[in-house]
């Protein structure tokens, strides 16, 4: 069972449950790959792929939806004291620690009452390749961060991070399964992503 996933979400969410998975079916063997760059699931022969912000299909692949995260925007308590921000119009103002793997940043975007969607970025202070280190970076006073809750919920309870406009809606990432499509769905591939579903 080859299942390919991005890293962090892979080794936090999607393992464990993958673990306990092999010790149920103790004939199937597993092959788990953690990468952000997305490999091809049909050249590198994987049975599922795990995908953020998947949303399109391409031909030869079916799709389920697997689970939503909102994104937060987070502080350090020490950043808080340098910078008031109480609407997001403010951020435009403040550093901002961006997650890029090309170098170049994306807006932070929060959907509005008129369905549209409102875009900002900060002044570009540290751009990263890596969630965590963002995480990280933002801990240490470097700047605000744009992140998955998932990844830094645990350090908002422990008051190490501190949410900004927390009652402002935020864009929710959208997580997906992706296996090749086939007429009759091998029984090992429905039975894990069974398991992954209903576990997250």
């Amino acid at each position: 069972m080859r299942i390919t996933m991005p890293v962090l979400f892979g080794k936090r969410l999607v393992a464990p449950i993958l673990f306990s998975a092999s010790q149920n079916y103790k004939n199937l063997k597993f092959e788990l790959y953690f990468d952000d760059n997305a490999p091809d699931i049909l050249t590198e022969r994987f049975d599922i792929a795990i995908r953020s912000g998947f949303s399109s299909l391409r031909q030869g692949f079916a799709s389920q939806h697997l689970t939503n995260y909102p994104m937060v925007i987070c502080c350090s308590p020490s950043f808080t004291k340098r910078y008031a921000v109480t609407d997001l119009v403010q951020l435009k103002d403040v550093n901002g620690l961006f997650y890029s793997r090309s170098g170049q940043v994306r807006p932070w975007r929060f959907p509005k009452e008129d369905g549209r969607t409102l875009e900002i970025i900060p002044q570009c202070r540290l751009i990263l390749n890596d969630i965590e280190a963002i995480a990280d970076a933002a801990e240490a006073g470097l700047g605000a961060a744009w992140l998955p809750s998932w990844l830094v919920q645990d350090r908002i309870d422990e008051g190490r991070l501190i949410r900004l406009c927390p009652e402002q809606e935020t864009l929710q990432l959208n997580y997906h399964l992706l296996w090749p499509k086939s007429q009759l769905l091998p029984a090992k591939t429905s039975a894990i992503i069974e398991m992954i579903r209903s576990c997250l």
